[in-house]
């Protein structure tokens, strides 16, 4: 729902009330699509239809609901304190090489850099890589120095002098994230209220475990015990990097009380199938209101949440589109229970369909 401020925009409206004004004051004047008044009379109307829809780009600026861009980073600084996630830094798998099997341990340590041909792009070496003597190739996990969901780019030339090593990257940089979203940024200032102070609802945590990592899609919070609080967290992909971040942004002195004992988890992944016969009307686009039913179904079930129970009947609500006359749903062939540390996410789909007007 828009603010009251951000008037309607309406062409026809506006050209009505000029033509109305011009009338007050020139009552023997009579409008004709042709005449030299009426031309002007349009050329305003355009004009103050532009100098309205510019007037609430700007007073949308001062919602947080129609906020976006620079004008939403501005208001969630000046009224909140919060600035919008860069997102995450990407990793690939690295090959060190020694040119020759050394009789002593060689150790290469965390934060060894590389970049890329160019000098453009760098990387950083997450862990040591110890060589044991005689040893002569390991693996190792390097990290680009930029906030990105994806690159391609081989970061292979040392530019932390170390003799007798050679680095081959075996994979592009992936697992990252871009900057958060216009509608990412909203959803966590709507929760920055409950972690003002230090952490202690289940909100409050939730709102700390979103910021520690801007890939997580979804928090859950729960106390199994008196004194003890589980944070349970999901994202498309989830690595160790990810699991750092929210142990050190929860652990972290002025967030976690003293008195809770805090424990964190990945979010088990259920998978399951939908399988389903279609019975679509015949005063319809068959093939129309079938290809609905499958990306509703995709839709409904693409935010499902940590904890959420799926039901036979949110399966079939989502199948039941317009022009749908009924929907014989075979998997799953009971509701499924979910728990407190695990999240369903759709897998495979088969459905089938049939055109009739009988039941």
């Amino acid at each position: 729902m828009m603010p009251k401020v951000v008037q309607e925009l309406s062409y026809e409206a506006i050209l009505e009330e000029l033509v109305a004004l011009t009338k007050k004051f020139l009552p023997q004047w009579n409008p004709a699509e042709g005449d030299t008044a009426m031309l002007v009379l349009r050329a305003f109307a355009y004009r103050e239809l532009h100098l309205r829809a510019y007037f609430n780009s700007l007073a949308k600026a001062f919602f947080l609901s129609t906020a976006s861009g620079s004008d939403l980073d501005a208001l969630a600084k000046t009224l909140y304190g919060l600035y919008r996630l860069k997102g995450s830094k990407p990793r690939a798998k690295a090959q060190l090489t020694l040119l020759a099997p050394l009789p002593y341990e060689y150790r290469v340590p965390k934060g060894f850099r590389l970049s890329d041909e160019s000098g453009e792009f760098f990387a950083l070496l997450v862990e040591d890589v110890v060589f044991m003597p005689g040893e002569t190739q390991k693996e190792g996990e390097i990290e680009l120095q930029m906030e990105v969901a994806f690159l391609d780019i081989k970061t292979q030339v040392q530019t932390t002098p170390m003799p007798y090593l050679k680095v081959k990257q075996l994979t592009p940089f992936e697992d990252g994230s871009d900057a958060e979203s216009d509608e990412e940024f909203k959803e966590r200032i709507r929760v920055s209220l409950a972690h003002k102070s230090t952490a202690g609802s289940a909100l409050s945590y939730a709102g700390y475990a979103y910021k520690a990592d801007e890939r997580i899609e979804d928090v859950k919070v729960v106390s199994p015990s008196p004194g003890v609080v589980h944070v349970i967290y999901w994202a498309k992909t989830m690595d160790e990097a990810m699991r750092e971040r929210v142990w050190n942004t929860l652990s972290a002195e002025d967030v976690r009380p003293l008195t809770d004992k805090l424990e964190i988890f990945a979010a088990k992944e259920v998978r399951f199938d939908v399988q389903a016969h279609l019975k679509i009307s015949t005063k319809t686009d068959s093939a129309k209101v079938y290809v609905e039913a499958l990306e509703n179904l995709q839709r409904v079930f693409a935010k499902t949440k940590i904890g959420e129970d799926i039901s036979q009947a949110k399966v079939i609500d989502a199948l039941m589109v317009d022009g749908m006359r009924d929907v014989v749903l075979q998997t799953p062939s009971e509701n499924l229970r979910i728990d407190d540390y695990s999240i369903a996410r759709l897998g495979a789909t088969l459905v089938t369909y049939e055109v009739g007007d009988e039941l």
